[in-house]
C-alpha cells in the first residue's frame, strides 16, 4: 500500500501491516494509489547519503526508520547513515 507525507511529499509503499494500521489513522498521511511502471521513488539505499539524512532527520515513525535501517544494513551499510538513524530512532523513543 502506497502513502504520502502531507508535510514532506514523499511518497512510501508499506508492506508492515501494523505500519497500515497506523498510517491511515494519522492525519499526516494518505493512502495514494500508484503503479509499480510509474515508481520514481527510491528506496532508501538508492539515496545519496546526503539525500538520506534529510529523510531520516524529517521521519517521526520509528518503524519506519528501523525499516531504513535494516535495509541499510543490508545494503551498502553505510555507517553515517546507519549512526544518523539510530539516534533518531533513539530520540522518538525518548
Amino acid at each position: 500500500m502506497w502513502f504520502k507525507n502531507k508535510e514532506t511529499g514523499n511518497v512510501w509503499e508499506i508492506a508492515s501491516k501494523d505500519l497500515i494500521k497506523r498510517l491511515k489513522k494519522d492525519d499526516n498521511y494518505e493512502v495514494i494509489e500508484k503503479e509499480e511502471e510509474n515508481n520514481t521513488e527510491k528506496s532508501i539505499t538508492e539515496l545519496s547519503v546526503k539525500d538520506a539524512i534529510k529523510l531520516v532527520s524529517e521521519c517521526k515513525e520509528t518503524d519506519m526508520l528501523k525499516e531504513w535501517a535494516e535495509a541499510e544494513a543490508k545494503a551498502e551499510n553505510r555507517e553515517s547513515l546507519l549512526k544518523r538513524v539510530e539516534s533518531r530512532i533513539n530520540a522518538l523513543s525518548e
